[in-house]
């Protein structure tokens, strides 16, 4: 029997988050969520993988989930993509034509690498066909793999951060869209086009900078400096600290800019708006400096739009939305948009 409702897990560098989603009368409607924080470390994701499984079995209980098939995603730093054009012809043909393109592109050796090729479009005269083409090292496929089966759990898929993110955030608009993803350590930025992820970049500039800039400014300790930092923002009468903000994001905004006009050379299309999301993306005022930085239209994205809720959880939803932006898309994953 068909199962009815998945789970998406999200295993961050400084957090891990899981939503379950159930099909009700073919729409997805929440069942539960959670998160729980892990330690940070320079390479938070490579914990032992007996401990990851504990904390995930651990948060599956927590969260009362029901669900046993899991959808995850690998980091964004740790897989390759890339567009390529093959000739057309049935299935066969084509999955070696990918395999040949793949081992030219590859950084690695193609035997340590496990492929997940997706078409995209089929030229106008039939004769060849756009690919997504994904790979991602083998080693740590299984370790994902492995991760769920100690925790009691069916790996069911992965996919790469920025494709869930996609799911939950644009669906399928036809713009190019920037979403830019303010992490706990590190800023994603990735140019959408057409519902497909084409462009990105990454900077080591996070939510944690922003605080650990608040505290030498105001010689607090952290609690305080978060608190500080959600109170004030950059708000437009709160001058001091939002210089702070604007000095600490200021690489994030020149990387977003080169980012929208290497876009532009490449296809030239412009981008038509910007999505904010991450746990930093609720930062008072920041939709309003981005746009002043850009002149695109800027918001926070909503990734619970597409699901069912009860109406008495908006508020606190709303709160935690941009962290839940990967583990949502990645639950949604089985359900028709």
């Amino acid at each position: 029997m068909r199962p009815t409702s998945y789970l998406g897990l999200d295993i961050g560098s400084t957090s891990i988050k899981l939503v379950e989603l159930r099909a009700t009368a073919g729409v997805p409607e929440l069942a539960t969520y959670g998160m729980v924080t892990v330690p940070t470390l320079p390479a938070a994701r490579q914990y032992d993988t007996g401990q990851l499984a504990a904390t995930v079995a651990t948060l599956l209980k927590q969260s009362r989930a029901t669900a046993r098939g899991v959808y995850s995603a690998l980091p964004t730093e740790s897989v390759f993509t890339s567009i390529i054009t093959v000739p057309q012809g049935n299935a066969k043909a084509v999955a070696a034509a990918v395999h040949t393109e793949a081992a030219k592109l590859l950084p690695r050796p193609i035997d340590e690498m496990v492929l997940d090729p997706q078409q995209l479009s089929v030229s106008a005269d039939k004769h060849s066909v756009r690919i997504l083409l994904v790979a991602a090292p083998r080693e740590l496929v299984e370790r994902y793999d492995t991760i769920c089966r100690l925790a009691g759990i069916e790996l069911l898929g992965l996919e790469v951060e920025s494709f869930a993110m996609v799911r939950s955030l644009v669906g399928k608009d036809p713009a190019s869209v920037a979403i830019v993803d303010f992490g706990a350590t590190t800023t994603d930025i990735i140019v959408v086009a057409n519902g497909v992820p084409v462009l990105s970049r990454s900077v080591r500039i996070g939510g944690r900078d922003l605080t650990s800039a608040l505290q030498s400014v105001l010689g607090v300790d952290v609690a305080l400096a978060e608190q500080a930092k959600r109170d004030a923002g950059l708000a437009a009468g709160n001058v001091g600290l939002a210089g702070v903000y604007k000095k600490t994001i200021e690489p994030v905004v020149h990387e977003l800019r080169y980012t929208l006009d290497t876009y532009f050379e490449q296809s030239q299309r412009r981008v038509e708006k910007i999505i904010l999301t991450g746990g930093s993306s609720l930062l008072v005022g920041l939709p309003e400096y981005i746009f002043q930085e850009t002149g695109l239209r800027t918001f926070v994205g909503n990734p619970w739009s597409r699901v069912r809720y009860p109406l008495e959880l908006e508020k606190v939803l709303s709160e935690t939305a941009g962290q839940f932006s990967v583990a949502i898309g990645l639950a949604l994953r089985p359900f028709k948009s």
